[in-house]
């Protein structure tokens, strides 16, 4: 799981600071509202992969919390 949460924190700073950390608040149900900044076709080019990457770890380590949380339910 730590593992995980150092991919995930990577992955985040992959993008100029809030901007990845805002993204997987997003993802998590959290509105954090539009970029202050106007992104770039370059910037909105590594957001999206960026959101793919982060999508892809989130996922297997939401679904292994469920599954603890359901277990001792």
């Amino acid at each position: 799981m730590q593992e995980s949460i150092l991919l995930i924190l990577r992955t985040m700073f992959a993008l100029p600071f809030p901007l990845g950390f805002k993204l997987a608040m997003e993802m998590r149900g959290f509105n954090m509202g539009p970029p202050k900044q106007p992104l770039s076709d370059a910037e909105r080019f590594k957001f999206r992969n960026t959101q793919v990457r982060i999508e892809k770890i989130l996922k297997p380590m939401l679904e292994k919390l469920q599954k603890k949380q359901r277990a001792t339910a």
